[in-house]
């Protein structure tokens, strides 16, 4: 029996070890078992080189795309909803706009940037704002922090798909960004 693994793949039949190679020199009686992994799914299969090609097949078409359209699904979140999850954390002025509270700068920086953003979002769309984007250097003087401080949480909420950079250098929440506040900061349910 061969035994080859396909370390990775990305959708569509771009693989680090192409099926052709796996498949040459071999002849349609000769069994395989094949392992195939995307994320933290696994597919292991045995059989002759058709079988193999048909279940990878399979794999693709059936698990993968609705497993990675399932994972990036995220349910838009209402102006309403931010604002009422927030109220602990903000106060609003007419000349001003949108201030945080003292307790929000207790929050840890990435907190408090996600926060200052979707306050910039909320401020856009009551047409205070002409846009809801922001630069460094207004996350820096909105929120006290030190530029250090900001670009490696900004970093990280840019690779946890939170924020979004764009390429004049602003910044935006992303609607998983405005999900993850919502939910982290709602009022929780007695039951």
């Amino acid at each position: 029996m061969h035994k080859c693994v396909l370390r990775s793949f990305k959708i569509g039949v771009d693989t680090n070890t192409p099926l052709s190679s796996i498949t040459a020199g071999l002849s349609s009686g000769d069994s395989l078992r094949v392992t195939i992994r995307h994320g933290d799914l696994e597919l292991t299969v045995e059989g002759d080189v058709a079988s193999i090609i048909r279940s990878f097949h399979e794999f693709v078409e059936r698990v993968v795309p609705a497993y990675s359209l399932a994972k990036s699904l995220v349910a838009n979140v209402s102006l309403h909803e931010i604002l009422n999850s927030l109220k602990d954390h903000i106060i609003y002025d007419d000349s001003l706009g949108f201030v945080l509270r003292p307790t929000a700068h207790a929050l840890p920086a990435p907190d408090q940037i996600l926060l200052f953003l979707a306050l910039r979002r909320a401020e856009h769309l009551m047409g205070k704002r002409n846009t809801n984007l922001t630069n460094l250097r207004e996350l820096s003087e909105g929120l006290g922090l030190k530029r250090g401080t900001l670009t490696g949480a900004l970093s990280e909420l840019r690779k946890a798909g939170l924020v979004r950079r764009l390429e004049r250098g602003d910044y935006e929440v992303t609607q998983a960004g405005l999900q993850y506040l919502v939910e982290r900061f709602s009022p929780r349910q007695s039951g």
